[in-house]
Protein backbone atom coordinates (compact mmCIF):
# COMPACT_ATOMS: atom_id res chain seq x y z
CA UNK A 1 0.00 0.00 0.00
CA UNK A 2 1.16 3.35 -0.91
CA UNK A 3 -0.93 5.75 0.52
CA UNK A 4 -1.09 9.07 1.78
CA UNK A 5 1.95 10.49 0.59
CA UNK A 6 1.30 14.25 -0.25
CA UNK A 7 5.10 14.89 -1.54
CA UNK A 8 5.48 11.62 -3.60
CA UNK A 9 6.18 12.46 -7.07
CA UNK A 10 7.38 9.06 -7.98
CA UNK A 11 8.15 5.44 -7.46
CA UNK A 12 11.80 4.77 -8.21
CA UNK A 13 12.25 3.25 -5.46
CA UNK A 14 10.26 0.40 -6.37
CA UNK A 15 11.78 -0.67 -10.01
CA UNK A 16 13.00 -4.08 -8.34
CA UNK A 17 9.43 -4.96 -7.60
CA UNK A 18 8.28 -8.03 -10.12
CA UNK A 19 5.54 -9.26 -8.18
CA UNK A 20 3.43 -8.02 -5.67
CA UNK A 21 2.15 -10.49 -3.69
CA UNK A 22 -0.93 -9.16 -2.15
CA UNK A 23 -1.74 -6.51 -4.65
CA UNK A 24 -0.61 -2.80 -5.23
CA UNK A 25 -2.54 0.14 -4.26
CA UNK A 26 -1.75 3.16 -4.70
CA UNK A 27 -4.08 6.27 -3.09
CA UNK A 28 -4.12 9.36 -2.43
CA UNK A 29 -0.42 10.70 -3.09
CA UNK A 30 -1.09 14.02 -4.64
CA UNK A 31 1.91 14.44 -5.88
CA UNK A 32 2.63 11.92 -7.90
CA UNK A 33 3.24 11.93 -11.74
CA UNK A 34 3.70 9.04 -13.20
CA UNK A 35 4.52 4.78 -11.87
CA UNK A 36 7.54 5.15 -14.03
CA UNK A 37 9.10 3.09 -11.19
CA UNK A 38 6.95 0.52 -11.63
CA UNK A 39 8.62 -0.63 -14.99
CA UNK A 40 9.27 -4.11 -13.77
CA UNK A 41 5.99 -5.30 -12.57
CA UNK A 42 5.13 -8.12 -14.82
CA UNK A 43 2.16 -9.97 -12.36
CA UNK A 44 0.07 -8.47 -10.42
CA UNK A 45 -1.28 -11.34 -7.65
CA UNK A 46 -4.75 -9.58 -6.63
CA UNK A 47 -5.77 -5.92 -7.20
CA UNK A 48 -4.27 -3.25 -8.34
CA UNK A 49 -6.18 -0.20 -7.37
CA UNK A 50 -5.14 3.50 -8.12
CA UNK A 51 -7.26 5.79 -6.53
CA UNK A 52 -7.12 10.22 -5.87
CA UNK A 53 -3.93 10.50 -7.05
CA UNK A 54 -4.91 14.14 -7.93
CA UNK A 55 -1.49 15.03 -10.24
CA UNK A 56 -1.28 11.53 -11.92
CA UNK A 57 -1.03 11.91 -15.46
CA UNK A 58 -0.35 8.34 -16.97
CA UNK A 59 -0.10 5.22 -16.13
CA UNK A 60 3.57 5.16 -17.64
CA UNK A 61 5.66 2.45 -16.04
CA UNK A 62 3.26 -0.69 -16.34
CA UNK A 63 3.96 -1.70 -19.79
CA UNK A 64 5.31 -4.79 -18.32
CA UNK A 65 2.38 -5.94 -16.74
CA UNK A 66 0.51 -8.67 -18.61
CA UNK A 67 -1.23 -10.45 -15.10
CA UNK A 68 -3.48 -9.32 -12.63
CA UNK A 69 -6.78 -9.99 -10.84
CA UNK A 70 -8.48 -7.13 -11.35
CA UNK A 71 -7.69 -3.66 -11.95
CA UNK A 72 -9.82 -0.61 -10.59
CA UNK A 73 -8.43 3.20 -11.44
CA UNK A 74 -10.69 5.75 -10.09
CA UNK A 75 -10.88 9.83 -9.16
CA UNK A 76 -7.05 10.19 -10.52
CA UNK A 77 -8.65 13.72 -12.07
CA UNK A 78 -5.70 14.44 -14.73
CA UNK A 79 -5.16 10.68 -15.81
CA UNK A 80 -6.26 11.18 -19.30
CA UNK A 81 -3.81 8.11 -20.62
CA UNK A 82 -4.24 4.73 -20.23
CA UNK A 83 -2.00 3.37 -23.50
CA UNK A 84 0.66 1.52 -21.00
CA UNK A 85 -2.35 -0.67 -20.44
CA UNK A 86 -2.77 -2.34 -23.83
CA UNK A 87 -0.51 -5.46 -23.39
CA UNK A 88 -2.14 -6.10 -19.66
CA UNK A 89 -5.59 -6.44 -21.38
CA UNK A 90 -4.38 -8.30 -23.87
CA UNK A 91 -5.41 -11.49 -21.70
CA UNK A 92 -8.60 -12.48 -19.84
CA UNK A 93 -8.75 -11.04 -16.14
CA UNK A 94 -11.37 -10.68 -14.20
CA UNK A 95 -12.20 -6.85 -14.24
CA UNK A 96 -10.86 -3.35 -15.30
CA UNK A 97 -13.01 -0.60 -13.89
CA UNK A 98 -12.11 3.34 -14.76
CA UNK A 99 -14.14 5.80 -13.28
CA UNK A 100 -14.35 9.66 -12.74
CA UNK A 101 -10.45 10.38 -13.97
CA UNK A 102 -10.09 12.82 -16.99
CA UNK A 103 -10.90 10.19 -19.09
CA UNK A 104 -13.02 6.52 -18.37
CA UNK A 105 -12.16 4.14 -21.22
CA UNK A 106 -13.36 0.38 -20.64
CA UNK A 107 -10.84 -2.49 -21.07
CA UNK A 108 -12.41 -2.99 -24.62
CA UNK A 109 -11.57 0.64 -25.62
CA UNK A 110 -7.55 0.50 -24.26
CA UNK A 111 -7.85 -2.87 -25.93
CA UNK A 112 -8.65 -1.44 -29.54
CA UNK A 113 -6.31 1.69 -29.01
CA UNK A 114 -8.74 3.96 -28.04
CA UNK A 115 -6.87 4.69 -24.73
CA UNK A 116 -5.94 8.20 -24.22
CA UNK A 117 -7.46 11.49 -25.18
Amino acid sequence: VISFNESLQNLNRLSKITSPNDGLFIIKNNALLNLTGLVNVTNIQWNLTIEDNESLLSLDGLKALTDFFFMDINDNRCLTDFCTLENALINDHFGFNARHNAFNPSGQDIFYGNCSL
